[in-house]
C-alpha cells in the first residue's frame, strides 16, 4: 500500500506543478523552437562549470544541429520535449535537467498504459506491478517482454536517454520510479489506445491485448486505493525517529535535507531521547534521500562524529548572468539569499573560482553526543547532499555503510539555478558548482560504495537482525 501512496503523491505533485492549460495541441513555429533551443544551449554553456566533461563539444553541437533539422514543420510541446531532453541528459549531471512535462502533455481523457512497473538495470527487465482498472488478465509481477512490439530493452534505453543523472543505473531508477509508468510511455512513445502486451509469467510467455485507461480514471483509482492509515503528511515527513528499546536501537529515517531550524530541534529532541534510553546502536536511513541543504548534514555529524570533520575538500564555482538573476529574485523573496547575491553580483560573468574548505567543524561536546555503533543505509536514490553526507561518513570512518552504491557521485555538480525557456516555458535547472567531497579527486567517477553491499530494500532488516543476533 505504501507504493500506491507514493505514486499518488508524485502524480498529484506533478499535476500541481504543471497545472496550466494542456499544451499538447499547440504547435510552435520553427522560429519559436530555435529561440528556445538557442536559449537552452547558451544558458547551459554560460552557467555550468563544465558541461563537456562527459560529452565532447563537437558531439553536443552535432546533436543540436540534428534537433534543429526537425523544426521546419513546427512541433508541439511533447515533440519538442522529446528532442531536447536527451541533449540535456547527455551532460550526465542530475542537477541539470528539463522538468518532466506531466500535465503539460496530459488531460483528463489522455489514454495511458494501465500498469505501474519496476525497471531493473542489471537484468534489463521490467516487472508489471499494480493494475489500475477493474480486472487484469495479466498477473501481477509478470515480466514485460514488449508493448506493441517495442521491447523492454528499448523502453529502458529510452528512459535512460531522457533522464538526467550521472550513472545509467541511477537514471533508470529515477526516470522509472518517480512517475506513473503509463505517463512515461505516453511521453516517449506513440502508442494507440490499445496495447498488445507480451509477457512472461510462471515460465510461460503469452500475448494479450489490454485497453488503455484515462488519466482521470487513473487518478480516481489511485485515490480509492490509498489506505487511511498511510496519510500523505506522514509519508512525506523529512525526518523521523523510531526507537526499538528492546535491542537498544534507534532509527533516524532521514528523507530530505530541508529546514535547518526544524532539523536542529529534531536532533536535540532525538539525541536527548537516545541518551536517556541508553541506546547503543544508531541506524541512519538515507536510502530515499535525494538531497537538499548540506548544512543539515553538518548538524547531524556534530552529534555522531568522533573528530573534527568537513564534507568538502574544495568547490569550483562558475558565475553567470542567469545565476545573478536567480539569486536577485530569491533575495527579494527571502533575505537569506541576499548575502550570496551580494557576493556573486560583483563577479564577472564566466569567471571560475576554486574555493577550499573553510576548515574543520568540531563535534558537540555534550552528554547527548552519540558514541555507540552507527549504521548508514544507502541506495541508488541517495543523491546530492545525501551522497555528500555518505562520503563524509565513510571518509571519517564513523560507522558501517550498508546497502547500494549511491546515485550521487563522490565528485558531483550542484547548487542549481532554475529558469525556463522563453517560448514553451519549459522549466530548466542548471548546476553552477562542482563539488569535491572530502577525500575525492577527479578520478572518482562513481558513487559511494557501501562496506556491505546488499539490496537496499533488505538493508534495514539485515542490520536489525545483525544487532539482534549480537545482543
Amino acid at each position: 500500500m505504501k507504493k500506491i501512496v507514493l505514486i499518488l503523491i508524485i502524480v498529484i505533485s506533478t499535476s500541481k506543478v504543471f497545472s496550466q492549460t494542456n499544451s499538447n495541441d499547440k504547435k510552435y513555429s520553427e522560429v519559436e523552437l530555435n529561440k528556445d533551443l538557442d536559449f537552452l544551449v547558451n544558458s547551459i554553456i554560460q552557467t555550468h562549470p563544465n558541461p563537456f566533461s562527459k560529452i565532447s563539444k563537437k558531439i553536443f553541437f552535432g546533436e543540436v544541429d540534428k534537433i534543429k533539422s526537425n523544426f521546419k514543420s513546427g512541433l508541439d510541446y511533447r515533440e519538442f520535449y522529446r528532442l531536447i531532453t536527451p541533449l540535456v541528459a547527455s551532460i550526465a549531471d542530475g542537477h541539470t535537467s528539463i522538468k518532466f512535462p506531466g500535465r503539460k502533455i496530459l488531460n483528463d481523457g489522455s489514454k495511458l498504459f494501465p500498469f505501474s512497473a519496476t525497471c531493473n538495470f542489471k537484468k534489463k527487465s521490467i516487472i508489471l506491478n499494480e493494475f489500475f482498472g477493474e480486472h487484469s488478465s495479466i498477473p501481477s509481477n509478470a515480466e514485460l517482454i514488449s508493448i506493441n512490439n517495442i521491447s523492454s530493452e528499448k523502453i529502458i534505453e529510452k528512459i535512460i536517454e531522457n533522464t538526467s543523472g550521472e550513472s545509467k543505473e541511477y537514471r533508470l531508477k529515477m526516470g522509472s520510479n518517480f512517475y506513473f509508468f503509463g505517463m512515461i510511455l505516453k511521453t516517449y512513445f506513440d502508442f494507440n489506445e490499445n496495447f498488445e502486451v507480451k509477457y512472461k509469467a510462471n515460465d510461460t510467455i503469452e500475448t494479450k491485448t489490454i485497453e488503455a485507461i484515462s488519466f482521470k480514471n487513473f487518478m480516481d483509482i489511485a485515490k480509492s486505493k490509498k489506505s487511511p492509515k498511510n496519510q500523505v503528511v506522514d509519508e512525506s515527513a523529512d525526518y523521523i525517529l523510531t526507537v526499538k528499546p528492546e535491542i537498544k536501537t534507534a532509527i533516524i529515517d532521514f528523507k530530505y535535507f530541508n529546514d535547518e531550524e526544524k532539523f536542529d530541534l529534531f536532533l536535540k529532541k532525538s539525541f536527548d531521547s537516545i541518551n536517556k534510553l541508553g541506546i547503543k546502536n544508531l541506524i541512519i536511513d538515507i536510502r530515499a534521500n535525494g538531497g537538499g541543504n548540506s548544512a543539515l548534514g553538518d548538524q547531524l555529524f556534530k552529534y555522531i562524529a568522533r573528530k573534527p570533520f568537513t564534507q568538502f575538500g574544495k568547490t569550483t564555482i562558475k558565475f553567470s548572468q542567469l545565476q545573478k538573476e536567480y539569486y536577485e529574485q530569491n533575495c527579494k523573496k527571502d533575505s537569506t539569499f541576499c548575502e550570496t547575491y551580494k557576493y556573486i553580483s560583483k563577479q564577472k560573468n564566466g569567471k571560475i573560482v576554486n574555493l577550499k574548505s573553510d576548515g574543520l567543524i568540531v563535534p558537540n561536546n555534550s552528554p547527548n553526543h552519540f558514541d555507540g555503533n552507527i549504521y548508514l543505509l544507502t541506495s541508488l536514490r541517495t543523491f546530492s547532499s545525501a551522497s555528500n553526507f555518505a562520503q563524509c561518513f565513510k571518509n571519517y570512518k564513523m560507522g558501517t555503510i550498508i546497502g547500494e552504491e549511491t546515485g550521487g557521485w563522490i565528485v558531483c555538480y550542484g547548487d542549481k539555478i532554475i529558469t525556463k525557456l522563453p517560448i514553451t516555458e519549459m522549466p530548466l535547472t542548471i548546476s553552477t558548482k562542482k563539488f569535491y567531497t572530502i577525500g575525492s579527486t577527479d578520478k572518482d567517477s562513481h558513487g559511494i560504495i557501501p562496506d556491505i553491499e546488499i539490496d537496499a530494500e533488505k538493508s534495514l532488516e539485515f542490520v536489525l537482525n545483525k544487532i539482534t543476533n549480537e545482543k
